[in-house]
């Protein structure tokens, strides 16, 4: 997902588990597109949301607001009516 969201002109150092709060209908399209192109299973956005991960970015004391379910909620929404 970083790759194509790179593509898209997010700047290389961003935090990319911040776009699930921050951009949630540019992680959306990215997660509809890979269903699109048959993708069956798609990932959260969250896999490096950990206070060490996040401290990198000034975020550590954020990382509840990061939890998997925020990533999921985004996920389980691209893929909805697909099943």
């Amino acid at each position: 997902m970083g790759t194509l969201l790179f593509s898209r002109g997010i700047p290389q150092r961003t935090c990319l588990e911040e776009l699930a709060t921050t951009r949630p209908d540019l992680v959306g399209a990215v997660h509809r597109e890979y269903l699109d192109a048959g993708a069956e299973i798609i990932e959260t956005i969250t896999f490096g949301a950990d206070r060490i991960r996040l401290a990198e970015h000034g975020l550590g004391d954020s990382a509840a607001r990061f939890k998997p379910t925020c990533g999921t909620g985004r996920a389980r929404g691209a893929g909805r009516g697909r099943a």
